[in-house]
């Protein structure tokens, strides 16, 4: 939810910078702010941070180039509006 209102207010309201790179940013922070939560409560891993580390950010980063490139598609290519992508 976080993510779409960073989104919606940068975008619409504030028209801080394209869509892309606002729902980029998002997904950075949400990732960030993820990683806790996911490493004590989700997964009550027991392995140490740097090897838990590597792997969620390589999977962030596939998320994250992913995420960047529908959207890109979306807003280029169909012409639709952030919010429906």
């Amino acid at each position: 939810m976080g993510h779409y209102l960073l989104l919606f207010g940068l975008v619409e309201n504030g028209e801080v910078a394209p869509a892309v790179a606002v729902s980029s940013f998002g997904f950075i922070v949400r990732a960030l702010i993820n990683y806790t939560p996911n490493y004590f409560i989700t997964f009550k891993s027991e392995k140490p941070h740097h090897e838990v580390l590597a792997k969620f950010l390589f999977m962030v980063s596939v998320g994250f180039v992913l995420n960047a490139a529908f959207l890109q598609a979306s807003d280029s290519m169909l012409r639709t509006r952030f919010i429906t992508s």
